[in-house]
């Protein structure tokens, strides 16, 4: 299964996290704006990060939008 998360501040981390520990996903699409600062989830080899939300959409099954409101 291919889960993009758009917005991968804390809330959307954490959400990363329990789904890579839990093995419930193939490919996962992290996006984020400065995408320096979720660089270390790449060690799990089936995680992509990115700042082009079109991109992580366009690739994924399931679509996990951890946004503020006023962002989305």
């Amino acid at each position: 299964m291919k889960i993009a998360i758009i917005g991968a501040g804390n809330l959307g981390l954490s959400i990363a996290k329990g789904i890579l520990h839990s093995n419930g996903a193939t490919t996962m699409y992290l996006t984020k704006r400065n995408t320096a600062e979720i660089k270390d989830l790449e060690k799990y080899g089936n995680v992509k990060n990115t700042s082009d939300n079109s991109e992580a959409v366009a690739n994924s099954d399931i679509l996990i939008f951890a946004l503020q409101p006023g962002h989305f």
